[in-house]
């Protein structure tokens, strides 16, 4: 489905940017950051 790479697609740009937004030098690392803080994550996000 078109649409359906389209969204992923942007989402994808959108976490590449946040991460190197906050400075990460590599996507992994920033993943890595992530996984560890997620619960301050759906905090911020309520």
């Amino acid at each position: 489905d078109f649409q359906a790479a389209s969204n992923w697609s942007i989402l994808t740009t959108i976490g590449l940017n946040l991460f190197r937004g906050l400075g990460f030098l590599s996507i992994t690392e920033g993943q890595k950051w992530l996984a560890e803080r997620w619960e301050k994550l759906i905090v911020l996000s309520t």
